[in-house]
């Protein structure tokens, strides 16, 4: 856990810190891309996923390391119930694996709607998430998901584009003669 605003700031701190005591050191901070509304109304910019929160990944992490990480600035605490650092397994491992294919800044998922008003995922960001999804908000293309995270729920909105199905080609010569 990092000071909110200041997470890009703490990235390159930590893994300069840090690189010489891990192989392998690599930091997330994951984004989404949202489009505005307000005076920047249908502007596309890229907004905290997990505000606070950097996900690090690493062979192995041994006292150096973490001290290292605990002396960079805008640093809070490492997250666990017990003051352990634990690595992430099973469904918290999955869902962080199912957002990282996509790279640390999550675009915008295709999908369609199906005969019952129902979203349908074809592929992005959400793909994988179907049994999560809360909310499906068309007017802005968001979708809420629900991810239940290192013993917390989380509620993440994430854009989507519309892809309309294409209609039969012969359909539309008929309507053209």
């Amino acid at each position: 856990m990092v000071k909110t605003g200041a997470e890009e700031s703490f990235k390159k701190e930590a893994l300069e810190k840090g690189s010489s005591f891990a192989v392998g050191l690599q930091f997330y901070f994951f984004k989404r891309k949202v489009i505005n509304g307000g005076k920047q109304k249908g502007k596309i910019v890229e907004s905290p996923m997990f505000p606070g929160y950097i996900f690090m990944g690493c062979a192995d992490i041994d006292s150096y390391l973490i001290e290292q990480i605990r002396s960079c600035k805008n640093f809070y605490r490492f997250l666990s119930s017990d003051g352990k650092i634990r690595p992430l397994t099973g469904q918290d491992l999955d869902y962080l694996e199912r957002l990282m294919r996509h790279g640390e800044v999550a675009g915008f998922s295709r999908v369609t709607f199906d005969e019952n008003d129902r979203i349908v995922i074809l592929d992005g960001p959400l793909e994988g998430f179907k049994g999560n999804i809360i909310k499906v908000d068309r007017r802005k293309r968001r979708v809420t998901i629900r991810l239940d995270m290192c013993g917390s729920i989380n509620k993440v909105d994430l854009c989507y584009e519309d892809v309309s199905k294409l209609s039969d080609p012969s359909a539309s010569e008929e309507s053209e003669s």
